[in-house]
């Protein structure tokens, strides 16, 4: 699969910006995938009892798929690749833009036009068919690792400290909420809430593997948000994301969210705060259920900031600050950091918060 990603990269050098290399392969993963789930669903509703034969779009998309109309699906482009159509790419900006009138889940996800204007048809065709080599069970993989690439190579994705949580990262949480609070991954379900959910590297681990979960997110960042929904998309996750800024907006009022992930922007300036750390602390505890967990990863900086010293002993005498993970450094992409993970739990108040100090070979 790596040999098969570079080769994919390779294709585009010479003919395309490198800023334009996530446009044009993300939403093409993102439709090879979405027509494989579209083949599935589309033999499931055929089998019904009472299916009349005429499948309607606003059914399709009501039970969380993504509808392909005939000149959107993947083997049409496939086929125009391969007896390598002189109009390839506008066939292609076709498709995107059919999906994006049948489907609102998508509306607003691609550039209209993006291919034509971006890409000759000669070497989309390329890059079509290296992407219909790539094995069905690899896409959701391959669409996260181009991810990480694309977001290290871009030095504007780092702007105020925005890095992309890891697996890696992830890993080391669901260790620590399971020795704390004994969760476990495959027993829950409930509301998740990322205020700034990013890719969606820290709430898929857990809808991949939950018995039922429900995914809500906010993200500032217009590109983000796409690359995001497309993200939960090719995963299969049905999700409630809302481009908006979660310092500022609240589109979901009435949310009681079981878990609430939080990798925000570190020491982020804004109108209202100098430093937004413990700003974001306070958003994502007041989306917390009575009894939900609460995940925020925070810099080193923020357990001794003498500006906030205030601030943490409220937190402590809450009785809702159960753990603080220091981690390595070097777990985030091309970010050499200090970093800390914040544990809070609702509902069993303690004055006792335990310190990990993670950062060596042994845990202390």
């Amino acid at each position: 699969m790596e040999q098969r990603l570079w080769r994919i990269i390779e294709r585009l050098r010479g003919g395309v910006d490198v800023r334009d290399y996530k446009h044009v392969i993300l939403p093409l993963v993102f439709l090879r995938s979405a027509d494989i789930d579209f083949s599935k669903r589309l033999s499931e509703i055929s089998k019904m009892k009472h299916f009349s034969g005429e499948l309607l779009p606003e059914f399709f998309v009501e039970n969380g798929g993504v509808y392909l109309p005939d000149d959107a699906r993947w083997e049409y482009l496939v086929s125009c690749a391969k007896e390598k159509t002189s109009n390839l790419s506008a066939r292609v900006d076709r498709a995107f833009r059919v999906i994006m009138e049948t489907n609102s889940e998508v509306d607003g996800l691609f550039k209209d036009g993006f291919y034509a204007k971006k890409i000759s048809s000669e070497k989309l065709s390329e890059i079509i068919l290296e992407i219909n080599k790539i094995e069905r069970l690899n896409l959701s993989d391959v669409y996260e690792d181009l991810i990480r690439r694309f977001s290290a190579k871009e030095t504007r994705w780092r702007r105020n400290n925005e890095y992309f949580t890891s697996p890696e990262v992830m890993g080391m949480i669901l260790a620590e909420m399971f020795e704390e609070f004994e969760f476990s991954v495959e027993d829950f379900s409930g509301k998740i809430f990322d205020p700034c959910v990013g890719m969606g590297g820290m709430v898929l681990p857990i809808l991949k593997r939950a018995k039922e979960a429900e995914v809500f997110g906010q993200e500032i960042n217009p590109t983000t948000y796409k690359l995001s929904k497309m993200n939960f998309v090719v995963n299969g996750v049905r999700s409630e994301l809302r481009l908006s800024d979660a310092l500022v907006d609240e589109p979901f009022p009435n949310l009681e969210a079981d878990l609430v992930f939080c990798n925000p922007p570190f020491n982020q300036k804004t109108k209202e705060f100098k430093n937004a750390n413990f700003a974001w602390i306070s958003r994502c505890l007041s989306k917390l259920s009575s009894s939900g967990i609460a995940v925020i990863i925070l810099p080193g900086t923020a357990m001794v900031d003498a500006n906030f010293a205030q601030e943490r002993k409220e937190l402590v005498s809450s009785g809702a600050l159960r753990v603080v993970l220091n981690l390595p450094r070097g777990l985030f992409y091309r970010a050499d950091i200090s970093v800390s993970v914040w544990f809070f739990k609702k509902g069993e108040a303690t004055d006792f918060v335990r310190f990990v100090d993670g950062r060596g070979s042994e845990r202390r």
